[in-house]
């Protein structure tokens, strides 16, 4: 997504109990979050690239990984004791 790693934040919730098609197989949800970088031609290669690393990391099927993308305005995020907005103007 272009983004430096101090920019990015991976939240896991193991052991979680999912239900996806009527059966308790194997599933990741996954939820994106970004400010910038969420469009229609970059959601489509970031869905192609983590359902590929999830097929081959995790041994998902791709109709198991569930991708959904957010797209958040700068002053809607907090970091280090400011908005992203404010943050942006210094």
């Amino acid at each position: 997504m272009g983004k430096p790693r101090e920019r990015i934040a991976v939240e896991i919730a193991a052991g979680a109990r999912l239900v996806h098609g009527a059966t308790h197989d194997p599933v990741t949800v996954i939820s994106i979050k970004s400010i910038g970088a969420v469009s229609a031609e970059d959601n489509i290669r970031n869905t192609a690239a983590i359902t590929e690393f999830c097929g081959k990391e995790l041994g998902l099927p791709k109709d198991k990984v569930v991708i959904t993308f957010h797209d958040l305005p700068p002053a809607t995020v907090g970091f280090n004791g400011t908005t992203v907005a404010e943050a942006n103007k210094k």
